[in-house]
């Protein structure tokens, strides 16, 4: 992410913070993604600014963290596939966070037990509502962002302001924001 904005729009579209095991690499992607958002550059820098802005870099460490990141990112090209590994990662821990609450409920020994199944049935399904959420949320900045890559990059078009969610199938304008065709 720090490489390539292609790779920052990639991932800002999949993960969100909290995905990240270490919380902070998550303070690290909410400072790039928020840099992102309003179009500035995001390099080692800029997200080190950002940090101490917020007063984060003491928890990530020092500015050597983010160098250590970028020298230790493989490829660019495969951002997509990182944060897709990064987003099922944090929906596993999610599933074993809820595992370790419904324990709990059946070692309680509830007295209404249709109940406890209800709240354990909630519990697995509000985590694979979050799996397949749609970026209903995102679709504003969606296309601030293809509008500011478009400008670093003549690759990338502005999409049209029309969204639906990413499970259609239709034309893609910028990693996890669709228009219509």
């Amino acid at each position: 992410m720090l490489l390539s904005s292609d790779a920052t729009a990639a991932a800002v579209e999949i993960c969100s913070p909290d995905d990240f095991y270490k919380p902070a690499h998550g303070h690290i992607f909410a400072a790039i993604a928020a840099l992102f958002a309003r179009g500035e550059p995001v390099d080692a820098v800029t997200v080190t600014d950002e940090l101490n802005r917020s007063g984060l870099m003491e928890v990530v460490g020092d500015p050597g963290v983010l160098l250590s990141l970028q020298i230790s990112t493989p490829s660019t090209a495969n951002a997509l596939h990182y944060a897709r590994i990064v987003e099922e990662h944090a929906l596993l821990r999610r599933l074993v966070g809820v595992a370790g609450q419904i324990a709990e409920i059946g070692y309680s020994v509830p007295e209404d037990v249709a109940g406890a199944v209800d709240e354990a049935e909630r519990l697995v399904f509000d985590v694979g509502s979050a799996a397949r959420r749609t970026p209903w949320s995102r679709s504003r900045t969606c296309s601030a962002r293809a509008s500011t890559a478009s400008r670093r990059s003549p690759r990338i078009r502005a999409p049209s302001p029309v969204w639906r969610p990413a499970t259609t199938t239709s034309t893609t304008s910028s990693p996890g924001c669709r228009r219509r065709a």
